[in-house]
């Protein structure tokens, strides 16, 4: 849009929604895309991060000051995805019949649901059970690795379920076992239900999310014996709902809102305040 509209292109507002490390481009792919990354950070008027700690990470990927970006808490929830008062867990908590372990996304490499398969296979009791909410291009592979580690009677994937509230509600743990994110708003969902979490190092906001384990253990990427070895404490761990539900209500639509319309009017004036050949000389710099 800069470089077809010059000086009539509207300012544009980029949200940040992943992870900008890419560690799992390698050579010459990942010096092309932080490359590619700088360049929108010549022509882009002004980004968005969806928690604190990505604000570095962007100005540094993008090679911008910081005024250049503003922090808006990912409107993930809603008020109304928040209850009042404590969960109620079903009528089967208590009575011996297993730890219900549940993991939202699509079926994708980035999400690695295959880790997590193979730590649910080493750590699940017989009564514990694993469901993979989401669907995607991995269900074949993965369906095939739930037989082979024997966990076909234990290991769900019941494919797209919209709302996911009420499953979270109905569960006791749950686990993140991604190789990159953003901010995932299937942490927030889970901080909602109050649910104890475990999730791997994948995104710069997660310790912050989690409040630095507050709110659930932290595990490194990739690693299957840390995964298992926290999924197995997760089930012993006792929850604390109410500090989940609060830090959970700083990322709802009702609080973005406003945040996104005052930075839109902001972004709008900051634009018609500049010269027009300080636009096109930004557009011309970014194509050399």
């Amino acid at each position: 849009m800069k470089l077809l509209l010059g000086s009539a292109c509207p300012p544009i507002v980029a949200k940040v929604s992943n992870d900008l490390e890419r560690r799992d481009l390698v050579g010459p792919a990942r010096w092309g895309y932080r490359r590619w990354l700088k360049i929108q950070g010549r022509l882009i008027d002004q980004f968005v991060g969806m928690a604190s700690p990505m604000s570095t990470e962007i100005a540094d990927a993008m090679a911008l000051l910081q005024t250049q970006v503003a922090i808006i808490n990912d409107p993930a929830i809603s008020a109304a995805d928040i209850p009042r008062k404590e969960p109620v867990r079903s009528s089967r908590e208590g009575e011996g019949s297993g730890k219900r372990y549940i993991a939202v996304g699509r079926l994708v490499a980035q999400k690695n649901f295959a880790l997590l398969i193979r730590a649910f296979a080493s750590m699940g009791g017989p009564q514990d059970c694993l469901t993979i909410l989401g669907d995607g291009p991995e269900r074949t592979s993965l369906t095939r690795l739930i037989a082979e580690v024997g966990m076909t009677g234990q290991v769900y994937m019941p494919g797209h379920v919209s709302p996911v509230m009420e499953q979270l509600r109905a569960s006791d743990v749950f686990v993140l076992s991604s190789d990159y994110e953003g901010v995932p708003a299937v942490i927030i969902e889970a901080l909602a239900a109050g649910l104890v979490i475990v999730a791997t190092d994948c995104s710069v906001s997660m310790a912050s999310l989690l409040e630095h384990g507050a709110l659930g253990e932290l595990v490194p990427r990739r690693s299957l014996w840390c995964l298992e070895q926290a999924m197995r404490a997760a089930a012993v761990r006792t929850p604390d709902p109410g500090r989940a539900r609060r830090q959970a209500s700083r990322f709802t639509a009702e609080c973005a809102a406003d945040a996104y319309a005052a930075l839109f009017a902001r972004t709008v004036t900051k634009a018609r305040s500049v010269p027009d050949p300080e636009k096109n000389s930004q557009v011309a710099d970014a194509m050399l």
